[in-house]
């Protein structure tokens, strides 16, 4: 378990304890025995021990500070700070996804040629072919030396890429921060992407407040964003399956029909 999870488990067990009647201390004192040790845990004990003495915890805008110190008068900013680091998760796991995929696109390719380049039979290099022989077999033989260090340079550029646009990720980013501006007692209009959130999010306010509003839109946007996720983890991998084949037919095709014959004859196999 992460640092992230971690806290919204701390989150949410406090919640829990709050609604059964605990008060801070005993509730952050029985959430803190569920926290193996580490950081999270040291930063737990820390507060208990400023509580105890009956100091007030200094502000820090830090969101697991202000649950420390047990600034909020609703449990409620507890639920809505931990679904807001559960979201970030998921976030965070599409966009490892969509590195993931994106890696494969480039790196399987170079990983077959490399493969290609060892394996191709000996009349490949008897120099008696011509054409797309030649390419053919000058491209399989540079990448029989720099097809895997070439993969593995594209994926570490791959992985330290800041961002990359995958289905729902936008939906979760921005549920998520929605989420915290609500544990956080306010909204940030500018999270909402489309016209038709602004426009619930108009006639929500008056019956429900701000904060409820923009929890209802990110619990939509969190639906939709897992939807597309879900799909897009499903689909990615038919796509990268069908270039795969295309390409091991191509190659196949290649190394068994003797080119050399002519164009001619290979159109009319």
């Amino acid at each position: 378990m992460n640092p992230v999870e971690q806290t919204a488990l701390l989150f949410r067990q406090t919640a829990a304890l709050h609604r059964h009647g605990r008060s801070h201390l005993e509730a952050l004192t029985a959430a803190r025995a569920g926290l193996p040790p580490g950081p999270i845990a040291d930063r737990v004990d820390r507060a208990l021990r400023t509580l105890a003495s009956g100091e007030e915890g200094t502000p820090t805008g830090d969101a697991l500070d202000a649950v420390l110190a047990g600034q909020g008068d609703s449990v409620d900013h507890l639920d809505h700070a931990a679904a807001a680091l559960d979201t970030q998760l998921a976030a965070e796991a599409s966009l490892n996804l969509g590195r993931l995929y994106l890696t494969v696109l480039v790196a399987l390719p170079l990983l077959v040629g490399a493969a290609v380049g060892w394996v191709e039979p000996a009349r490949l290099t008897e120099g008696d072919l011509e054409g797309t022989w030649t390419l053919f077999t000058t491209g399989t033989g540079v990448l029989k030396w720099l097809g895997v260090p070439l993969a593995l340079g594209w994926a570490a550029f791959v992985r330290m890429l800041p961002t990359l646009s995958v289905p729902g990720r936008d939906h979760l980013r921005r549920a998520s921060g929605l989420l915290q501006g609500a544990a956080e007692g306010r909204v940030s209009v500018a999270l909402m992407g489309s016209p038709t959130e602004l426009r619930y999010f108009d006639a929500r306010r008056p019956a429900c407040g701000e904060v409820q509003a923009a929890v209802e839109i990110a619990e939509e946007l969190i639906l939709v964003g897992h939807a597309r996720v879900h799909l897009f983890r499903h689909l990615a991998p038919l796509v990268l399956a069908m270039v795969f084949f295309l390409m091991s037919w191509v190659t196949l095709t290649l190394l068994t029909v003797p080119l050399a014959s002519g164009w001619g004859d290979w159109f009319m196999f």
